[in-house]
């Protein structure tokens, strides 16, 4: 079977090149239209080979085709939001509506966009304080990839995640893991390379995370004694 990594929130591309060793086809999808033109520009190959899919549009639940806000912050534009009301620190400053630029973004369903481009065998979410809304209407729908994470602002990704029963293993990925350092990964064939991940890059996923996948009741003590719902991944992989 055909392996589809599915990048929502892929923000600058700065892990695209690494799924590309990990699946046949990555779709990588995020709302600001600049970092998109930029990603268009470094894969332009990858394009060509249809290898690569870059939709620019804002992630739904809703209807397909409406325009919606989408707010960039300029000094750090991986803080970017649909959400610009979320309590969001940049140094000592709590940011304000008023700290971001405004832009309409049309936004897209995320099962069109799935069922637009196959079953996928890994889902990344990193939407800035929407992942749950997107993470539950995937969970809803009986959509059950091989692997998924989502960044967990808030405890409501935590219940969403470990309240599937399809999923009983779990890893956490810290936002703050070691960058431009050589890890050990398994390319598409099978073979082990080094690859190193740049800053804002989400890190390793699937087998390639360290450590051992824990079960779901060892998983939640774990969660909470490494402080809860902050700047990490849940990574979960399906039981059968």
């Amino acid at each position: 079977m055909k392996k589809i990594i599915y990048d929502f929130g892929c923000h600058n591309g700065s892990n695209i090149f690494y799924y590309l060793l990990k699946a046949e086809t990555v779709v990588a999808v995020d709302a600001n239209p600049e970092l998109c033109k930029l990603i268009k520009l470094k894969f332009k190959k990858e394009i060509e080979q249809k290898r690569l899919i870059v939709e620019n549009c804002i992630i739904t639940h809703e209807t397909s085709g409406l325009e919606k806000s989408f707010y960039i912050f300029e000094p750090l534009d991986v803080c970017s939001t649909i959400y610009p009301e979320t309590k969001l620190f940049y140094g000592d400053k709590r940011l304000k509506k008023s700290d971001y630029k405004e832009i309409k973004v049309v936004q897209k369903n995320i099962l069109e966009i799935l069922d637009t481009y196959g079953a996928p065998y890994y889902i990344k979410i990193d939407l800035e304080h929407y992942d749950h809304v997107i993470l539950n209407e995937i969970f809803s729908n009986n959509i059950r990839p091989k692997y998924i994470s989502a960044e967990c602002h808030n405890i409501k990704v935590f219940n969403i995640m470990l309240g599937q029963n399809d999923y009983k293993y779990f890893k956490l990925v810290n936002g703050n893991f070691p960058k431009f350092v050589k890890y050990r990964i398994k390319d598409l064939k099978g073979l082990e390379i080094e690859h190193k991940f740049s800053d804002h890059s989400a890190g390793p996923c699937c087998e390639d995370i360290q450590g051992n996948w824990l079960e779901k009741d060892v998983f939640k003590k774990y969660f909470f004694l490494n402080g809860g719902p902050s700047w990490v991944d849940i990574h979960a992989m399906r039981s059968n």
